[in-house]
């Protein structure tokens, strides 16, 4: 809102009236408090008449059992037991959306980082076109992974730079079960595969260390180093 120029029962211009207040901006904020004491307003009407009849509908199914008049009072408790199965399920979905940490105690074994765990993280992403590759005679390509030189019928050992063991599990695949965890220089012997699923697999039957002659798949390496070496 502008001045107004301001003259006398004459017509002699005496100057300029500015008014107080904020013009527009003063209106809307008056008019949002309005509307926000309102809405308060009409929340508790209906809330207050909501539990008076909720209360009145439960105060006469309570005393029409007192009564042995079953078919009224299960007829006044009927719309507060609605309400409060429906506000259940609410609350009950609403916690259900939220994860539930887990913790695991225990010491356990270490296993190569760069390998997702069955354990901490069971869920994993289909592999992609590229990584769905045919396995070679000679030089097995498994998406980005170092190409991998190693048959069917060698005798590897787990390397032993990392220091880090290599899981053995069930089937191919980081989402399958783990079996054990073979140590480094553990040795033993490649009887299929290769399989791609995010890393090559293979299967193998180990020959040394504490779980000799069991039989399982592991991955044979990643982008940055192979984790099965060939026993000269």
């Amino acid at each position: 809102m502008g001045d107004f120029d301001v003259f006398d029962e004459w017509g002699n211009f005496k100057g300029k009236f500015t008014p107080v207040g904020g013009g527009g901006e003063g209106c809307l904020i008056g008019i949002a408090l309005l509307a926000v004491v309102f809405f308060f307003w009409v929340a508790y009407i209906i809330l207050k008449y909501l539990f008076k009849g909720l209360s009145y509908l439960v105060k006469n199914g309570i005393k029409s059992i007192k009564e042995k008049n079953y078919g009224a009072g299960i007829a006044y408790l009927l719309i507060p037991s609605i309400l409060a199965v429906v506000i259940l399920f609410l609350w009950i979905g609403s916690i259900s959306n939220h994860g539930v940490p887990v913790s695991v105690s225990g010491s356990q074994p270490q296993y190569k980082s760069v390998e997702p765990s069955a354990i901490t993280n069971p869920v994993t992403e289909a592999p992609t076109a590229s990584q769905q590759q045919q396995p070679q005679q000679q030089g097995f390509v498994c998406g980005s992974n170092l190409v991998s030189q190693l048959q069917v019928g060698m005798i590897v050992r787990v390397e032993d730079e990392t220091d880090l063991c290599n899981r053995i599990r069930s089937g191919p695949g980081t989402d399958r079960s783990i079996l054990s965890c073979a140590e480094p220089n553990t040795k033993m012997e490649i009887i299929g595969g290769p399989e791609c699923s995010q890393y090559p697999f293979w299967k193998v039957k180990i020959l040394s260390g504490p779980s000799a002659g069991q039989i399982g798949w592991t991955a044979g390496g990643d982008s940055t180093r192979q984790w099965l070496i060939p026993v000269q």
